[in-house]
């Protein structure tokens, strides 16, 4: 029983300094990154999820994607527009499945879109880089040559 309700516990925290901003301060674990989670009549420390959002946060920012891309993301990809060729919304479909079947260790191989300019590569690898990164816990970084 004890090792159903336990759920990816990292085995060490790094206990985070409580803020000086009240505002700043997570509700739930008072601004040490760590939550209480009660198992039957156990208690475990759990990773809060306010220090998961700043992990994804930060790899977010490690990932190196430019400022002019920020914007982009696989809900933002517009492929149903007036006269869009079909093989967008393939495109999309294809990345966002891509998305849910990627393998997080890959053994230093990636990924390259290829196409013409202007049919949305640069959105659909910014897209699948944020859905690996900020959903996933993947790390990766934008590329643009």
């Amino acid at each position: 029983m004890l090792l159903s309700c336990l759920f990816e516990i990292p085995t060490a925290f790094i206990m985070e300094k409580p803020t000086d901003n009240p505002a700043d301060t997570c509700p739930l674990c008072g601004g040490i990154g760590v939550t209480m989670v009660r198992c039957g009549t156990e208690q475990f420390a759990a990773e809060c999820s306010c220090r998961i959002e700043k992990k994804a946060a930060l790899r977010l920012q490690r990932a190196r994607i430019p400022q002019r891309y920020t914007h982009c993301s696989l809900e933002s990809f517009d492929s149903g527009f007036r006269g869009a060729d079909p093989s967008l919304g393939t495109a999309l479909m294809t990345t966002r499945r891509f998305a849910e079947g990627y393998p997080l260790e890959t053994g230093g191989r990636g990924l390259l879109f290829t196409g013409s300019i202007g049919c949305g590569k640069t959105h659909l690898a910014v897209g699948l880089l944020r859905e690996m990164v900020e959903k996933r816990g993947a790390t990766g970084i934008f590329c643009d040559y």
